[in-house]
């Protein structure tokens, strides 16, 4: 029976040295979280943006200017693309001229009511060689023609003949120098501005004509 009473006794002290115990480390882990909740909470610090890099610019191939004709200026600026080589030219690729003008004026005259070339022009033809051959360098920068006729009829009528006339002389010109209706400019002028008068045969023949001056520019080589 006193064996019995000291295990009691034993298990009494050690139950109550367990819930003393256990009753430590609750207040010891109480402690701790209330000790962490003082503790400052340090701020997170706020992430930057990392920007991309800028990307370098691919290298582009040089681009290479033709100069078909070689004068100096590249194709997409050449307005005359075949320009003799040697001839001296401006910034946009053309012959460059001399400031001065040459010219000769032709007259041919015309059979009444006709605007029909006569043979005697081809005789005429020769002093515009021999200008051409007096002027080797130079080059047409324009034809002007005016055509005319004599009073005899209908004043429309004449002024429609005098446009024959100079229509038939560009036709032939156009032919004979190869040359574009660029160059050309014509008058119509009718039975206007009469070189002689028109009271006379012979004055009606010179009345009855057609004006031709060619403007030439020489090249400077």
């Amino acid at each position: 029976m006193k064996t019995l009473k000291v295990c009691f006794a034993i298990l009494f002290i050690i139950f109550f040295i367990g819930l003393v115990l256990s009753g430590c480390a609750t207040q010891k882990g109480i402690v701790v979280e209330e000790e962490k909740k003082k503790q400052p909470v340090a701020e997170e610090e706020p992430a930057i943006a990392v920007e991309e890099e800028d990307k370098m610019p691919e290298p582009q191939a040089e681009k290479v200017s033709m100069d078909s004709d070689r004068d100096g200026v590249p194709d997409d600026k050449d307005r005359c693309p075949e320009t003799p080589a040697g001839v001296i030219v401006d910034a946009s690729g053309c012959r460059k001229y001399s400031e001065e003008v040459v010219s000769i004026t032709i007259t041919l005259e015309f059979d009444w009511d006709s605007y029909n070339i006569r043979q005697a022009y081809y005789a005429q033809r020769g002093q515009l060689t021999q200008f051409m051959n007096e002027n080797p360098d130079a080059e047409f920068i324009e034809i002007i023609i005016k055509g005319y006729a004599d009073s005899t009829g209908r004043k429309n009528y004449n002024y429609e003949l005098s446009r024959n006339r100079a229509e038939k002389v560009k036709g032939l010109l156009m032919s004979e120098l190869d040359v574009g209706s660029e160059y050309f400019t014509l008058y119509s002028y009718g039975e206007d501005r009469p070189a002689a008068n028109n009271s006379t045969r012979e004055g009606r023949q010179k009345n009855r004509r057609v004006e031709i001056t060619f403007k030439l520019k020489n090249v400077i080589i």
